[in-house]
């Protein structure tokens, strides 16, 4: 790869006042994660980071002025000033852990083992974000916590003791999964199933956590996590206590969302995640998505010099974005080497309505939760300005990839497994004839 800021592996996308931004400058990014913890003065900054202070103070005022943090000073009377983080995350870049390319070949080889219709797709995309570190935490969290408020009602208030009764119905009739109670002081729960229920514990012990709070009006938080499983099943001894709640940081989105729209695209090269944020090399991904073409058909394309159209397809063929292609006469033609996974193009549409059907229609339906999860994700980032039926396309293109060496046989079941891919975004697929497939 080449070191060029319009491709980056390391970045953080960040929902601010100011709309949906790119974060890229490693420094930049290291402040916001270092400011996840709680507000901080910039000499605690410096000391945990190893970033010396006049750089630091150089990077704080770029920071404020983006509206990624915010200064203020507790007490007007000292001189002391902290900073706090002033945004959210919405996805980000991140090392891929041990064995996720291969724990994510398997949900391919056979989406259905644990899960079926939209459920299996959401479990596909969050094998395969795992693979390639596309980090999309944040939105899990959040998806818990609103289908846990949504069942306010249902679960009702009481002590703890109640509540947890109330709660562990709850939590096995939407998520198939199940959990016993340990102990009370603190509360320790044991979350027992198959062992696909290890990569959703980050979801199902916030949705437990969440929904607790809200029926014994106590804020508790998760201390520990155990795990006591074995290959072909999991369980998990997890601890939660009372704890002061967190504030989380306010984003007025009542402002208007004004200036130019921070365009970008993610994409999958060479097994990772990736950040295309070049208004130029966004547009030549644009001109060559569909087919291959040749410089003077992608100038026509570009609002851009051929000089500046020419250097930069240059370098996005150095960095494997795109690829060159040689016709019988010589001619030189480009093409996409990279997958679209999902890209930013629009402004903020605050309409929840979507959202609110989706959360009802979750929690109304047994076993609804990753189907839930996957329509929430996609509604979300749809509701703040991407584009997501290219991850859609990439999920069904690999699972074509991993059924052609050692998937379905059957036709009818590998086409039933495609329709389900293709529900999840609104879409239909029929068979009007079998050979020629139409």
């Amino acid at each position: 790869m080449g070191n060029q800021d319009e491709y980056l592996r390391n970045f953080t996308v960040l929902l601010t006042e100011k709309g949906v931004v790119p974060l890229t400058d490693p420094m930049q990014i290291a402040v916001y994660n270092e400011l996840c913890s709680g507000s901080k003065r910039p000499s605690d900054i410096s000391a945990s980071l190893g970033i010396p202070s006049s750089s630091l103070h150089f990077v704080l005022d770029k920071m404020t002025d983006s509206g990624v943090i915010v200064r203020f000073k507790p007490d007007a009377e000292k001189k002391s000033v902290y900073y706090s983080n002033l945004a959210l995350k919405i996805a980000g870049s991140e090392q891929p852990a041990e064995g996720a390319a291969a724990a994510c070949e398997e949900a391919f080889r056979d989406p259905s083992r644990y899960y079926s219709g939209m459920s299996s797709v959401a479990n596909m995309l969050d094998f395969y974000s795992a693979e390639i570190g596309l980090s999309l935490d944040q939105l899990r969290l959040k998806y818990a916590d609103e289908l846990a408020d949504s069942m306010k009602t249902d679960i009702g208030n009481g002590n703890l003791e109640d509540s947890i009764m109330k709660v562990r119905e709850v939590f096995s009739r939407t998520t198939g999964f199940k959990f016993s109670v340990f102990a009370l002081n603190p509360l320790t729960l044991v979350f027992e199933g198959d062992r696909i229920m290890s990569s959703k514990m980050d979801m199902l012990t916030e949705f437990v956590r969440r929904a607790v709070s809200n029926a014994t009006g106590r804020y508790y938080e998760r201390v520990s996590v155990e795990d006591f499983g074995s290959d072909d099943f999991a369980r998990f001894k997890v601890v939660f206590d009372r704890a002061e709640q967190k504030s989380e940081p306010y984003i007025n989105m009542s402002l208007p969302q004004n200036g130019e729209i921070s365009r970008f695209i993610m994409v999958e090269l060479d097994g990772e995640v990736g950040l295309i944020t070049s208004p130029v090399q966004i547009d030549i991904v644009d001109a060559v998505y569909e087919r291959p073409l040749c410089i003077t058909d992608i100038v026509n394309k570009v609002e851009a010099p051929r000089s500046t159209v020419t250097s930069n397809i240059l370098r996005m063929v150095e960095d494997g974005v795109i690829s060159v292609f040689y016709s019988e006469s010589g001619t030189a033609y480009y093409g996409m080497s990279c997958s679209i996974l999902m890209k930013k193009s629009r402004g903020i549409n605050r309409d929840s309505a979507e959202i609110h059907s989706i959360l009802a229609s979750t929690k109304a339906k047994e076993n609804a939760f990753m189907e839930g999860y996957l329509l929430f994700l996609l509604s979300s980032l749809k509701g703040l300005g991407f584009d997501t039926d290219y991850m859609m396309v990439v999920l069904g293109a690999k699972y074509m990839r991993v059924a052609g060496n050692d998937g379905p046989r059957n036709f009818d079941v590998f086409f039933g497994k495609m329709s389900d891919i293709a529900k999840a975004i609104g879409l239909s697929l029929n068979v009007v004839s079998v050979y020629p497939l139409t």
